[in-house]
């Protein structure tokens, strides 16, 4: 790569997303973005005399630092991002999203161009992530009882800034515990009973209702609570939902009478 009589031949630019060829094929054209990463080989390394532009392809100056950039992109540190905040848990941010799911939401960051959502099953050993444009996802294949461990971090343009991570949360996987309080009582109920019989794509449908997770809070849901009424999350005698697919098994449990006696309507 050359600029004038300056050269960096054997060095990374530090693209963003450089090009990468197989058998003298491009391979990766519809991902490339050669903007500058900070500290690569090409910022400062061009020479002023050839510069016939006041602005960079983005429409950034030309020139910052007193040197110009190799390349079309003229190097801009990013501001420093502030960390999300995980408002899941708080007000109306509920953690289920039925079955074994979660949903988990946080702030927007100003600047940032995408989350990491990273979660752990086991105490914070190992972590999965989960990266989008939003500022909310949806965690599925949890394991009924289980506390996941949440935090998230937001990036800059390109990524090539990221924020601290977030204060981190931890949620259990029951999903009869609606409001996620820690026990499945009467604001669970009074939920259920506020969003009876809506579906998914209802304005009024609340995902956290959906205790069996089949896309409508209906008999099935009212069943769970009843099942599991009074219990606590954690608890080794808690009836869970079993998977979306074993639709005999929620069917047994949609016919049986509830032993409680509750008259949620």
């Amino acid at each position: 790569m050359y600029s004038g009589n300056n050269d960096i031949v054997g060095f990374d630019p530090g693209f963003i997303v450089a090009p990468v060829f197989e058998s003298g094929k491009l391979i990766n054209a519809d991902e490339i973005d050669l903007r500058l990463r900070e500290g690569g080989a090409a910022v400062n390394a061009g020479t002023n005399d050839v510069v016939d532009t006041e602005t960079d392809l983005a429409g950034n100056p030309r020139i910052v630092d007193g040197i110009v950039d190799i390349g079309a992109y003229e190097f801009v540190a990013s501001a420093e991002l502030d960390a999300p905040v995980l408002l899941t848990g708080t007000g109306s941010y509920y953690v289920s999203c039925g079955a074994n799911r979660h949903r988990i939401a946080w702030s927007a960051v100003e600047n940032a161009s995408i989350y990491e959502l990273s979660y752990s099953v086991n105490g914070g050993e190992t972590w999965h992530s989960i990266e989008t444009a939003e500022t909310s996802a949806v965690v599925s294949g949890l394991d009924y009882g289980a506390d996941v461990i949440y935090q998230v971090r937001a990036f800059g343009a390109g990524g090539s800034e990221c924020s601290e991570w977030s204060e981190a949360k931890s949620f259990c996987v029951c999903p009869m515990d609606i409001n996620g309080d820690g026990d499945i009582s009467g604001s669970d109920r009074a939920l259920l009973a506020s969003v009876w019989l809506s579906e998914e794509g209802d304005e009024e449908f609340l995902a956290c209702a959906d205790i069996d997770g089949d896309g409508d809070v209906s008999n099935r849901d009212r069943t769970f609570l009843s099942e599991n009424w009074l219990g606590e999350t954690g608890d080794d005698d808690l009836h869970y939902p079993g998977a979306r697919a074993a639709d005999a098994a929620l069917a047994e449990f949609a016919s049986a009478d509830p032993d409680f006696g509750l008259d949620l309507f």
